[in-house]
């Protein structure tokens, strides 16, 4: 005879559309800065939009772990922004996704 085991309970959680959205941006921020570090591309704009997800991703951090994981990708974002920023031509498609993403455009 066979025996099987049927969960009696299955938990659900449901996520509010804000901790979704700062979930989000959590992960973008992580995931861009993971992938500054190994190398890989990164766009222009992917890199501009991380650092957003950052800023959103500091403000919604709840605890002092996240908001330190948050700072170090963070900081690895605004290295690269700078680094690409030393040649002419990176600087000046730089700042016009910058202003861009500031103006709301």
């Amino acid at each position: 005879m066979t025996r099987m085991v049927i969960p009696s309970m299955m938990i659900v959680v449901l996520l509010t559309g804000q901790e979704v959205a700062a979930n989000n941006s959590l992960s973008v921020c992580l995931d861009t800065a993971t992938k500054l570090e190994a190398r890989a591309k990164v766009g222009n704009m992917d890199l501009v939009a991380a650092y957003q997800a950052c800023l959103r991703a500091k403000a919604g951090a709840r605890d002092a772990a996240t908001r330190t994981k948050v700072g170090v990708a963070t900081t690895i974002i605004v290295e690269e922004y700078r680094r690409r920023a030393g040649s002419r031509r990176a600087r000046e498609t730089l700042s016009g996704l910058w202003e861009l993403r500031y103006r709301g455009r």
